[in-house]
């Protein structure tokens, strides 16, 4: 994958997506989703393509927050069941002067978020320490301090749950546990990349988890550019 600027940012990065994924255009009705899905999945049965349709199209929708640069679909069938994951590369422009100070930012402003909980319930927390990650894990989210071979970033992991219709009734709403894989790297030209993959599949989770390891592993940042223009006032 490779970007040129493109919307007023000023951005250039190259990183690697593993072959399973397939790119997607932005945004889509549950309908248009369900339509892609049957074109990759023929055989799949009808109401589970119309759940992991709804899913997709939801939480596209809330992780699509930044300027989406590109969107990928992972979807196939592991260990006999299905696999299914949806890929969103997007950038922020965040004006930041140095990396490791924005990504000190983002690992604090996220640990207050996620973990502050109430006075006197407080969630109990999972201290890690290795050699390339350092972070905190909770009942519901993993936050992580990385050095990657481009410079200082923070990944979360999330679980969630959706209430979406029943397959067996539309009337009627069910309960899915969706899990979120999210890359912060701070970048050239004072901007912030955001690599994330979101999934129903909750078996597969150290599948994402690698997925999105890899790219982090080989994503690579040219010099830095020139900033966004300013606005005209």
């Amino acid at each position: 994958m490779t970007t040129t600027p493109r919307s007023g940012f000023g951005y250039h990065f190259t990183c690697e997506v593993p072959d399973d994924y397939v790119p997607l255009p932005t945004g889509g009705s549950a309908e248009d989703w369900q339509a892609a899905l049957k074109e990759l999945l023929p055989a799949s049965d009808e109401a589970q393509l119309a759940v992991s349709a709804a899913v997709l199209c939801e939480a596209h929708d809330k992780l699509t927050t930044h300027n989406t640069v590109r969107t990928a679909l992972c979807v196939g069938h592991r260990d006999e069941s299905m696999v299914l994951g949806v890929l969103i590369v997007s950038v922020e422009h965040t004006g930041h002067d140095h990396d490791l100070a924005a990504a000190e930012g983002i690992y604090r402003g996220l640990k207050e978020s996620y973990f502050a909980g109430t006075p006197g319930r407080e969630p109990e927390l999972t201290e890690i320490d290795r050699a390339s990650v350092k972070g905190v894990q909770g009942p519901e989210d993993t936050l992580l301090a990385a050095r990657l071979p481009c410079g200082p970033a923070v990944s979360v992991t999330s679980l969630r749950a959706m209430l979406l219709p029943s397959a067996e009734d539309p009337g009627r709403e069910a309960r899915l546990g969706i899990a979120t894989h999210q890359l912060i790297v701070p970048a050239p030209a004072a901007y912030c990349l955001y690599v994330t993959v979101f999934t129903p599949s909750l078996d597969h989770l150290d599948l994402f988890g690698a997925h999105l390891a890899h790219i982090g592993r080989t994503l690579e940042f040219d010099g830095a550019l020139p900033e966004p223009a300013a606005e005209a006032g």
